[in-house]
């Protein structure tokens, strides 16, 4: 063999052998995809969870496996807690009372890494109100 022919044997090898090294990793756990799921504790025969009247609360259960957060911009409306960590936990919405008369509505998310799920709430002047799970 020539002197070029080895060179280039030995450069394809070296290549080989370094591109073999690069494939390995020490964590060979697969990537899991982000996932989050919401329970409704208190609902009616169609899904929707109810709220009673005047001053209210209800109680969501949240599964994840990634760090959470919730969010709304409603100042009727709070959520606690407002973020987790992965796994589960109950999540408390507290709704003020609606004195206006007039219906009211509005949507609250859960986010964990690219996963939402929005929920809408819709709340009658009268104090009565129910929870909606929705999409985007």
């Amino acid at each position: 063999m020539t002197t070029s022919k080895i060179t280039r044997w030995t450069l394809l090898l070296a290549s080989c052998a370094t591109l073999s090294l690069a494939s390995c990793k020490d964590n060979d756990d697969a990537y899991e995809r982000p996932s989050i799921s919401v329970t409704q504790l208190t609902k009616d025969s169609n899904g929707n969870t109810l709220i009673g009247k005047d001053e209210s609360t209800a109680t969501l259960h949240i599964r994840t496996n990634r760090s959470w957060t919730a969010t709304t911009a409603l100042d009727w409306l709070s959520i606690s807690p407002e973020s987790g960590d992965a796994g589960e936990r109950d999540v408390t919405i507290k709704i003020l009372k609606n004195a206006s008369g007039a219906t009211r509505q509005g949507q609250f998310a859960f986010k964990a890494g690219n996963e939402t799920l929005y929920y809408t709430i819709t709340q009658a002047g009268d104090g009565s109100a129910g929870i909606t799970p929705g999409k985007d």
